[in-house]
């Protein structure tokens, strides 16, 4: 993905250089001439530009049941989660795999599926960790115990241990698997007085994702210092793609490099509700269907 990032702005740049030596043959031009010809250009640049980054060919299409929340993995797998809880896993090209019936009827709260090999859930209502292997048949149920949180309001996976907001007091903790013991725990700076509605939790290269669908997402430090926010309301999930994260709003990607702090963004269909990628593939989900795309960054 960084080589085609890279390129394609390469390319962006030897253009822009094109114009202004263009510019630099035609000195009798006037201003308002040089301006439209630049203008021109640029705005065919754009298109050309938009339709690299655009999905190119549909692989595939197939209607869904209505879905509460979407995840993937680090293999390009990608994951619904059903209203009423069931899980269902397709492939990169959008073949369905595997299905977690969710037999106790257990309301999903959290999905993380970033290791296949231990898809990691969280419920809520039975404060409960709940871990898949990658056919999705269970592994393991772990309970909270009341002594690590008083309100575990979301659940997360790390490194061999697991991350808990509690929303009794807004603290972050970092908790041993094996142990159960509290390795770090830091307090999330909130605005006084104002609500708060935290759908999403996530650990990735040492920072910490926050979505609160009152507010917007935020990038923490792994000692909970704020590093940045992105006022989004109603975000419904956040992805990561190499070194950038991405978010889907009205019908806009919205691209943010975590190191060099570029951005960019891309339209796609308006009536898409969330949106999956890979260095290969863009998975569109509507209300009752799902598009799978070639896609190329």
């Amino acid at each position: 993905m960084k080589i085609r990032h890279l390129a394609t702005k390469t390319l962006r740049h030897k253009i822009v250089n094109i114009i202004c030596v263009a510019g630099s043959f035609f000195p009798s031009w006037n201003h308002s001439r040089n301006a439209k010809f630049v203008l021109s250009i640029s705005l065919c640049l754009s298109v050309f530009v938009a339709i690299c980054q655009s999905p190119s060919k549909k692989i595939k299409e197939f209607s869904t049941l209505e879905i509460d929340n979407v995840s993937i993995d680090r293999l390009g797998n990608f994951y619904l989660v059903l209203k009423k809880g069931v899980i269902k896993k397709y492939d990169t090209d959008g073949n369905f795999m595997d299905e977690f019936s969710n037999p106790q009827a257990c309301p999903i709260t959290l999905l993380d599926p970033w290791n296949p090999l231990r898809v990691f859930v969280y419920c809520r209502e039975q404060q409960k960790i709940v871990l898949l292997d990658h056919h999705l048949e269970l592994l393991q149920t772990v309970p909270i115990e009341p002594s690590l949180a008083v309100e575990p309001y979301l659940v997360s996976p790390s490194v061999n241990n697991f991350w808990i907001l509690d929303k009794a007091d807004y603290s972050l903790k970092k908790i041993d698997f094996k142990t159960s013991r509290v390795l770090e725990e830091v307090s999330v700076k909130l605005v006084a007085r104002a609500e708060h509605d935290f759908t999403f939790l996530r650990e990735y290269q040492n920072q910490l994702f926050l979505i609160d669908r009152k507010s917007g997402i935020d990038i923490l430090s792994n000692l909970g210092k704020a590093i940045h926010t992105f006022p989004v309301r109603n975000a419904g999930y956040l992805g990561f793609l190499g070194q950038e994260i991405y978010y889907l709003e009205n019908g806009t990607i919205h691209f943010y490099d975590l190191y060099s702090e570029d951005r960019h963004e891309l339209a796609v269909d308006p009536t898409a509700e969330f949106v999956l990628l890979t260095d290969e593939r863009m998975v569109l989900i509507k209300k009752s269907t799902v598009e799978v795309w070639e896609y190329k960054p």
